[in-house]
């Protein structure tokens, strides 16, 4: 009976205090899952996130202001790449490799 009162004190404190994620998340035994895993301060403000972007993993990563500064991810084809950019969020440098698996850098 003690577990099922605290099953419930906790499903009515996720309520109240808004924590609906918990809809998109399932936990196993030792493996978190969900679409999308964002890194937020702890004002909640975000500085990035890893997702999916088109059915391909995405990692981003943002500045204080905001712009996103790196993002890391896959071709359609499933090529990695590392975009590099500046301050006002324009691409500065691409590290990847093309679909047939040549290095490639762009400035």
């Amino acid at each position: 009976m003690k577990k099922y009162t605290m099953a419930a004190g906790l499903i009515c404190t996720l309520i109240a205090t808004g924590a609906y994620a918990v809809k998109t998340i399932k936990l196993d035994d030792k493996v978190l899952k969900a679409q999308r895993f964002e890194l937020v301060d702890h004002d909640g403000k975000s500085y990035g996130y890893l997702g999916l972007k088109e059915k391909s993993p995405e990692l981003v990563l943002s500045d204080e202001t905001g712009v996103t500064r790196v993002r890391v991810g896959l071709s359609s084809k499933g090529a990695p790449q590392v975009h590099l950019l500046d301050k006002d969020g324009t691409t500065a440098m691409i590290i990847a490799l093309s679909d047939e698996g040549v290095p490639v850098q762009m400035f």
